[in-house]
């Protein structure tokens, strides 16, 4: 299986090459989430604004997927996945303190992993907003 990484501005399903889907979707404030796809949009202020640049990644792949969306106690996990592998984005709510809300992630990406046949992880990125605030008279990071 391959996965393929493109820079690319908002796609539809009509633009793709034949035979391609698209298992994701990641990138700084990413607002075009019309293809139903898992999301991954973070909140960053973009620090070269002087030159053409597009802030969107797809993660592509040759075999179908499927859509599911998870419910989290504090959030739902978007999932796309083929035969090999798994895309999930899950957004915890902001209401939460950050050690709840990174705890409940974790365990429902073990859950969610073990229940669809994929306890591997390949690669995990946390995106967590005001990470060097104070909560609770500490550093949330």
């Amino acid at each position: 299986m391959t996965i393929s990484w493109h820079d690319v501005t908002p796609q539809t399903p009509e633009c793709l090459a034949f035979g391609e889907y698209i298992l994701g979707d990641m990138g700084l404030d990413v607002v075009h989430r019309a293809l139903g796809c898992p999301t991954l949009s973070v909140d960053m202020d973009v620090l070269v604004t002087d030159a053409p640049t597009n802030h969107m990644t797809q993660l592509r792949t040759h075999l179908p997927t499927t859509q599911l969306n998870l419910p989290v106690d504090g959030g739902t996990f978007n999932v796309a996945q083929t035969a090999n592998h798994v895309f999930g984005v899950l957004e915890m709510s902001d209401a939460l303190d950050i050690q709840t809300a990174s705890y409940r992630a974790y365990q429902a990406l073990l859950v969610c992993c073990k229940d669809l046949g994929k306890p591997h992880l390949l690669r995990l990125w946390n995106y967590m907003p005001r990470i060097n605030a104070m909560e609770n008279g500490e550093e949330r990071y």
